[in-house]
């Protein structure tokens, strides 16, 4: 399938909504986590349980999608990785 831009153009897109990322959480006192090998909606469950024993600031949810099985998700993401291995998440990385 053809996506209209070169490979070229990919990669300096890619870093600047990374660095976009990056500030945001900085300025929300948050932090970053990638989740691998979880499809979107098992993802989204798994922030939806996590946000269940939260408070309101540190609310997590999926920042970006990088490639499929691979998201990031911001907030305070102390709760979603409590919770990972029960989602059968294989990997995740810190990204702060």
């Amino acid at each position: 399938m053809d996506s209209g831009w070169s490979r070229s153009e990919e990669k300096p897109c890619r870093w600047a909504s990374k660095l976009a990322q990056w500030e945001v959480a900085d300025a929300a006192n948050s932090t970053m986590v990638g989740v691998i090998e979880l499809d979107s909606e098992k993802v989204q469950l798994l922030c939806d349980a996590a946000n269940e024993e939260v408070d309101e600031k540190n609310k997590d949810q999926i920042a970006n999608f990088l490639c499929p099985g691979n998201y990031v998700v911001s907030g305070g993401v102390k709760a979603v990785e409590a919770k990972a291995k029960s989602f059968k998440a294989r990997m995740m990385v810190n990204c702060s």
